[in-house]
């Protein structure tokens, strides 16, 4: 699998523009790829339910706050790693029925379900694991936030 420099320099290749050995040089290239690479990675997550993303978890119990308590009979904590909730788990039943809120501490989901289990795309970024047809699709993605910054003085070219 490509590594985070390689998709870097796939998309300044797509952009026309030289590319990096490294995010930590001192050019702009460098500097927009070190910038945005981290957005991008979680924008195309979120764009597709990509199996080397996708967890199931059953959610951890916590108060409900005061607000929700007379719609929802429960609360879950909702995992660090989750860009995408999908749907709930009761057995083998899906379902939609759930609302994202927070409390003073953190997101919660809010569900009428007892012992949730949600289905959700994962934050990876760990380019060891990307699909292929991801990789080619972040460095889609860069190329798009790149394409204005580096060629911000042509704008033929943009």
């Amino acid at each position: 699998m490509p590594s985070a420099i390689e998709i870097c320099n796939q998309a300044l290749l797509f952009v026309g523009t030289r590319t990096i050995a490294s995010m930590e040089e001192p050019t702009p290239e460098a500097s927009y790829c070190l910038q945005f690479y981290n957005q991008a990675v979680q924008a195309v997550l979120r764009d597709h339910p990509w199996g080397f993303a996708q967890r199931r978890e059953r959610l951890a119990e916590v108060p409900a706050p005061e607000g929700w308590c007379s719609a929802y009979a429960y609360a879950y904590a909702y995992p660090l790693d989750c860009l995408q909730a999908h749907y709930l788990m009761l057995g083998e039943e899906r379902s939609q029925a759930f609302e994202l809120g927070a409390d003073n501490e953190r997101t919660i989901l809010l569900t009428n379900l007892p012992d949730a289990v949600l289905a959700y795309t994962a934050y990876i970024n760990d380019e060891s694991r990307f699909d292929p047809l991801f990789a080619e699709a972040l460095a889609r993605k860069l190329q798009c936030l790149l394409t204005k910054p580096i060629l911000k003085g042509n704008s033929s070219a943009v």
